[in-house]
């Protein structure tokens, strides 16, 4: 059995059933044929079902590159601490719970890996990548790349969650992330500090920059919460189109409202 920390434990518990920011790039993916809704994004929402009808997260299954991201995530986040803001909190250790949070419309919410501000204002957020892969090391940390074009693979790469993010921190205008090149048990020479300047390379985006992109992720998790709750069978979600309402709140948040499921005939 996985042994968990009573707080991840409380926080796996917690975002059960709930639409992650994290995952939307599996909710994202379409099909062939012009399929709005791909394989992969309905066996999430089939993952979602499941876990909205028993209360419970699903089994924690974990790839290597994804374990060695969670056992090096808090030296990253020292680095961000060491090299570009001391004030910067993790989400993980510097509370008394793990921040999810959630938005009251849908069931949706996001866990950034650390912040400024306090977990009900937050000022900016950072978001953590651990690099695995050696073909993506050597590419991210080499001086010959331009950094604008390592900016725009990132963003290319991570838009999705990066975009979930801001959605469930409406109040934040700022979003990083950090490629983070850590210690690897496999490698002896490796003696550099983790604190080194040379291990990260942080890229910083703004809302502005997601442009539209935002307005259509919060479409996409708007119906497929629905969807889900109206007891729909994910595997037919493409035999149906959806009609809806705009309307602005006094914040200037695009919500929608008086949706319609209609059945392709």
């Amino acid at each position: 059995m996985i042994e968990l920390s009573q707080k991840e434990y409380e926080w796996l518990s917690e975002k059960a059933g709930y639409i992650s920011a994290s995952k939307l790039d599996d909710l994202t993916t379409s099909g062939r044929s012009g399929r709005v809704w791909g394989d992969t994004a309905i066996t999430y929402l089939y993952k979602l079902q499941r876990e909205r009808k028993r209360g419970i997260p699903s089994p924690i299954l974990s790839a290597r590159p994804m374990t060695f991201g969670r056992e090096n995530e808090p030296y990253a986040i020292d680095w961000l601490k060491e090299n570009y803001n001391k004030d910067i909190k993790d989400c993980s250790r510097d509370f008394d719970k793990k921040i999810f949070r959630k938005r009251e419309d849908v069931m949706f919410g996001a866990s950034p890996d650390a912040i400024l501000g306090t977990p009900d204002n937050v000022s900016h957020i950072f978001e953590i990548k651990c690099v695995y892969g050696e073909k993506e090391t050597n590419w991210m940390f080499s001086d010959t790349v331009p950094y604008d074009e390592k900016k725009a693979a990132v963003l290319k790469e991570h838009r999705s969650q990066l975009a979930g993010l801001l959605l469930a921190f409406e109040e934040c205008e700022k979003i990083s992330l950090l490629k983070y090149d850590a210690q690897r048990d496999d490698n002896p020479f490796d003696c550099i500090d983790p604190m080194d300047k040379s291990r990260g390379v942080l890229f910083e985006f703004t809302r502005n920059e997601f442009g539209d992109y935002i307005q259509d992720m919060w479409w996409r998790i708007y119906i497929a919460d629905l969807f889900l709750k109206e007891g729909l069978n994910p595997d037919n979600i493409n035999d149906y189109f959806f009609i809806t309402n705009e309307n602005k709140d006094e914040s200037g948040v695009m919500r929608f409202i008086n949706t319609k499921i209609v059945k392709n005939e």
